[in-house]
């Protein structure tokens, strides 16, 4: 009783300890600004349209449940029986085909030269975004839980097991784990 009584008298003397650390933060000074966006004028009669639609892997070619992602002027889609395709953002015009010889377990990451999908066998393959040839392929060894994430120079994988792994965005040469 007096053991548990104490240690709430510590915790109760460490949270006003604590509270007594925040502090008042400084207010601007005039030679500081903070970023802010314009409002754009938006007329009370603005309306949004459609501007374009196109049927993509998750609609011809099985259900898609994974995310778009845009990279440069595309949105690329995937599908879980292995279909990757890209539509102008511009226009909606197929920009992008790829049926790989796989399923996917997530959508695809981009940089600026590459396609990169997940396998559910474990493997990273990379396709050349200019013309959907394979660049090269990486066996994980794991399931992967996520979509992977790229730019120019590394592939970063996160396997359902909780591992994080860098991959060479060129060669595809596993750097680390």
């Amino acid at each position: 009783m007096i053991k548990s009584t104490s240690m709430k008298l510590i915790g109760y003397l460490m949270l006003i300890i604590l509270a007594g650390c925040g502090g008042r933060q400084p207010a601007l000074e005039e030679n500081q600004t903070v970023a802010q966006a314009p409002t754009p004028d938006v007329a009370k009669s603005s309306s949004a349209s459609v501007q374009w639609r196109a049927s993509s892997a998750g609609s011809k070619f099985g259900g898609a449940n994974f995310a778009p992602i845009v990279e440069g002027d595309n949105i690329y889609v995937a599908s879980r029986n292995g279909r990757v395709e890209g539509f102008s953002v511009a226009t909606g015009e197929q920009s992008f085909s790829a049926k790989l010889d796989a399923s996917l377990v997530s959508g695809v990451g981009t940089n600026l030269s590459s396609i990169i999908a997940a396998t559910s066998a474990g493997t990273i393959i990379a396709l050349d975004i200019s013309d959907a040839s394979e660049k090269w392929r990486h066996e994980v060894g794991r399931s992967i839980s996520a979509a992977p994430a790229a730019n120019d120079q590394l592939v970063v994988i996160r396997t359902i097991d909780g591992h994080i792994i860098g991959l060479n965005a060129v060669t595809g040469a596993q750097i680390w784990a």
